[in-house]
């Protein structure tokens, strides 16, 4: 934490609502754990379609690395039987499949796609599921609805 907490209240006192709020969301962005249980809970309790925030961006795919998972998405965007042909393709090629059918570039356009981490509730390509139980002491529901 800053040690001059007076300096940043005094810079927040002159910004205007929408400029608050927007370091706000900004904030909370940076300090929510994915898949934690508050995260979970209000996503699913504001109805929140992720689609309308995020779009795979080279980012997204740089970050992919397990080829089961890599492979079990180009299904979903290219369907079982491109899956199946490039299932020994190396992950570059299957994450290029993957880009060019979201893109349309030489495919048909695939719209809307979502992985399943990024829908509500969060799942896993690898059969297992996303843990979003309390155990570790931090936020419930009910700590939640304490704190409102």
């Amino acid at each position: 934490m800053s040690s001059n907490v007076g300096e940043l209240f005094y810079t927040l006192t002159v910004l205007d609502d929408e400029q608050v709020l927007r370091v706000l969301a900004y904030i909370m962005a940076e300090t929510l754990a994915a898949h934690a249980p508050v995260v979970e809970t209000l996503g699913a309790f504001l109805n929140i379609d992720m689609q309308d925030w995020w779009k795979p961006d080279a980012a997204f795919f740089d970050l992919l690395r397990d080829k089961s998972a890599i492979n079990a998405m180009l299904s979903e965007v290219a369907g079982d039987v491109t899956a199946n042909a490039h299932v020994a393709s190396t992950v570059k090629v299957q994450k290029k499949i993957i880009a060019d059918c979201l893109a349309g570039d030489g495919r048909t356009k695939v719209e809307n796609w979502l992985p399943r981490y990024m829908r509500f509730p969060a799942a896993t390509y690898l059969g297992s599921t996303i843990d979003t139980s309390v155990t570790d002491g931090g936020d419930s529901t009910e700590d939640i609805a304490n704190a409102a």
